[in-house]
């Protein structure tokens, strides 16, 4: 029902698909961030149901019955990142979270609200000072887009005194029917990508960048690693 709700009846096996793995990585990524908003308070673990599925299937899960990671993996690695910013999903408040057991000091939050042709249309930058271990919900809030586009997004940065991002976040939204089809319905953006590969020894590290040159939004690339063969 989620699927079809919030996305549109899928046309295909793969739409439907990509379109269990958007609602997937959106729920676990809520699961964990609810339980960033408790801890140091009433929350010291999360239960997970469920880890995987026990047979070939595209929602509800980390990873697949053939051992791929999900998108909801990724998101949930996001979002159980030991420094942090998140929004509360319920009052649109910021919120920063420490569980690197070292203070952060100062450090600055940024939140944009972008529409669906790509422009910021509300912006504002906090600074906070962030001790070892805690939780921080900050007294101020993303408006609701009332007067944006149908979908739109929510762009947060936490930045050090330096100007380094320690961690970003990405919601999107819809401002008045809920309702994202538009979102899985964009025209295929050509991406230029970079690849640089770093010999570590026994393995290499391989860090892949994406460009959009375009003036559309790219929505949720599965990047694949396969042989030169396939």
């Amino acid at each position: 029902n989620a699927i079809r709700t919030l996305y549109n009846d899928p046309v295909s096996g793969a739409d439907y698909a990509r379109k269990g793995n958007i609602v997937s990585a959106e729920g676990y990524r809520a699961m964990y961030e609810a339980a960033n908003h408790r801890l140091w308070d009433i929350t010291s673990g999360v239960m997970l149901w469920k880890l995987n599925s026990c047979w070939p299937d595209v929602c509800w899960q980390i990873y697949d019955w053939y051992l791929s990671q999900n998108a909801s993996y990724y998101f949930a690695k996001k979002a159980m990142n030991p420094v942090h910013v998140q929004m509360n999903a319920n009052t649109n408040r910021l919120c920063i979270v420490n569980a690197s057991h070292k203070p952060l000091g100062k450090v600055k939050v940024r939140a944009r609200m972008v529409d669906a042709s790509m422009k910021s249309r509300w912006e504002k930058e906090e600074a906070f000072s962030v001790g070892e271990d805690c939780f921080v919900e900050t007294d101020w809030a993303i408006p609701h887009g009332g007067r944006m586009s149908a979908v739109y997004f929510i762009r947060l940065d936490l930045i050090d005194e330096d100007g380094n991002v320690l961690d970003e976040n990405l919601y999107w939204r819809y401002s008045q029917h809920q309702n994202y089809s538009w979102l899985v319905n964009q025209p295929k953006v050509d991406l230029n990508p970079q690849m640089t590969v770093k010999d570590a020894g026994k393995e290499y590290d391989i860090t892949v960048t994406l460009t959009n040159d375009s003036q559309n939004v790219s929505f949720f690339n599965h990047m694949m690693i396969r042989r030169s063969d396939t």
